[in-house]
């Protein structure tokens, strides 16, 4: 089966040729609880390699030391099992091709060679999703990585000069695309995001990504914004490019969130390359 998985840190975005879904990434140290109840659609807890965890919105809960690792890469084990856990939830197949991703600033072949050899091979997950749990052989076949941001431009490609601003929990992506083209001197990462400030004033952080992307880019550029932060700052970014519009990827004909222009991609280089 292919997966298109943008394994974020606040929501885990999966496409598969059946549609688009979204799962909390905050994982966490599993304990033996006295009282038993349900937090969510998301409580997951899940058994790799011997240990157990508590993972989705649970862990938000009931972790003492749960959360989500931010950084400007995708190379470390807490990437991996969400990974994974996008597999267990939406794979009914047991051999997977997947695309994942990795940010623009550290998508280079050492940090690529590092995530493809995390992730391929064959993996034993057990999953309670509330009823026992489901155990599931998972072969990764093929993986591929994809740079955020970049990406997003396959879900609604777009000719000429497209700017995109990539707006997740733990980074900014900025990508620039010329007809189709990824153009590297012009995109870059800042190691910033909605979840890593200390300011909820979503007129101040765009401002900052704004002032971030002038010392680039031309006011006048024509700018796409995808990530989850896309629709909250829109407003606000949309006084430094007036030319902007919300990146509304397209999957199955139809139109679909900003927060899915990623993993929609990833899904697309999927199919060129495994369909």
């Amino acid at each position: 089966m292919i997966l298109g998985i943008d394994a974020g840190n606040e929501k885990t975005k999966v496409v598969t040729e059946k549609g688009v879904f979204l799962f909390e990434s905050s994982m966490g140290e599993y304990r033996e609880r006295k009282l038993i109840q349900r937090f969510g659609e998301d409580d997951m807890i899940f058994e790799y390699e011997g240990r157990k965890w508590f993972a989705g919105t649970i862990a938000q809960y009931e972790c003492e030391f749960g959360g989500t690792r931010k950084g400007d890469s995708k190379a470390h084990e807490e990437a991996k099992l969400r990974i994974l856990l996008a597999i267990h939830r939406y794979s009914n197949e047991t051999v997977n091709d997947i695309v994942v991703g990795q940010p623009i600033s550290t998508h280079s072949e050492s940090e690529k060679i590092k995530i493809k050899d995390m992730l391929k091979g064959t993996h034993f997950l057990k999953v309670d999703y509330g009823n026992g749990f489901l155990e599931k052989k998972i072969v990764i076949r093929n993986v591929e990585v994809a740079a955020e941001g970049s990406s997003a431009i396959l879900s609604h490609p777009q000719k000429n000069l497209v700017r995109i601003i990539d707006i997740g929990s733990g980074t900014v992506n900025f990508a620039t695309i010329l007809n189709m083209r990824y153009i590297d001197r012009d995109s870059f990462t800042e190691r910033f995001g909605l979840a890593t400030v200390r300011t909820n004033d979503l007129e101040a952080i765009a401002r900052r990504i704004a002032n971030v992307a002038l010392a680039k880019w031309n006011e006048h550029d024509y700018v796409l914004l995808c990530g989850g932060g896309a629709k909250p700052l829109y407003p606000y970014l949309k006084q430094y490019f007036s030319n902007s519009n919300l990146l509304l990827p397209i999957h199955n004909n139809q139109y679909h969130e900003p927060t899915f222009a990623n993993a929609i991609g990833f899904y697309r280089i999927g199919e060129m390359l495994y369909g």
